[in-house]
C-alpha cells in the first residue's frame, strides 16, 4: 500500500494528529528532538485517523525493525488494547466507494476529501442531536476542513441515502438527527 502523500496532506495531517493526540511520541511520550513520524498502527490497514499516530523517529525504526523481524505481525497487544477502545464506526458507502478508488494515489484534493470526509462522518456519529449550524461550524473545527466542505458532508449525511436527518427543535433551530430517533 502507498504511504506517501503530498506534501500539503502530510501537512495536514501532521497539525490534526498534533492536535487530537498532543505533541510527543504516542509510544515513549518523550518531547522529540526531531519532526515526529506518522505511524499505522495496523501497518497493513488504511490511512484512517483511527490508524495513524505520531510516534518519534527513535520508536517507528524499533518498531519497523520488530515488525520486519516478525516480531509485529499486524498489531501489537498495546495496539489491539488501543483499537478495541476505539468507536470504529461501520463503514458507509462513501468510505467504502473511497477504499475502493485510488484516492490515497490521486490528486491532493482526493486525498484531502477522503481524509476529512471519514473523519467528519465519524465526529458527527457522537454529536447527534446537534444544531445545524454546530455541526457545520463544530465539525469543521474539529477534522480541519473549511466550513464549506462540512456543509457539502452535512448535505450528503442528510440526503434521503444519509443516516441523518434536519429537523427544527420546539425553538425552530434546525437540529440534526439520526433518522432512526424520528418518530412517524
Amino acid at each position: 500500500m502507498n504511504r506517501r502523500w503530498a506534501p500539503t496532506t502530510r501537512a495536514l495531517i501532521l497539525s490534526f494528529l498534533v492536535d487530537r493526540d498532543g505533541p510527543d511520541c504516542a509510544l515513549c511520550h518523550a518531547e522529540p528532538t526531531e519532526p515526529l513520524e506518522i505511524d499505522h498502527l495496523d501497518p497493513d490497514g488504511p490511512n484512517h485517523a483511527k490508524n495513524l499516530r505520531l510516534l518519534c523517529k527513535s520508536c517507528n525504526l524499533s518498531r519497523r525493525r520488530r515488525r520486519d523481524r516478525g516480531i509485529l505481525c499486524g498489531t501489537t497487544d498495546q495496539d489491539a488494547k488501543q483499537l478495541s477502545l476505539t468507536d470504529i464506526p461501520t463503514l458507509s458507502p462513501t468510505h467504502l466507494a473511497k477504499s475502493a478508488l485510488p484516492y490515497a494515489d490521486g490528486s491532493p484534493e482526493m486525498q484531502a476529501s477522503a481524509w476529512f470526509e471519514q473523519n467528519f462522518r465519524a465526529w458527527m456519529g457522537d454529536q447527534v442531536p446537534i444544531p445545524r449550524s454546530d455541526a457545520i461550524n463544530g465539525g469543521a473545527e474539529a477534522v480541519g476542513c473549511s466550513t464549506e466542505t462540512a456543509t457539502r458532508y452535512l448535505a450528503k449525511l442528510t440526503s434521503i441515502a444519509g443516516p441523518l436527518i434536519q429537523k427544527q427543535d420546539a425553538h425552530g433551530i434546525p437540529t440534526i438527527r439520526r433518522k432512526q430517533e424520528e418518530r412517524p
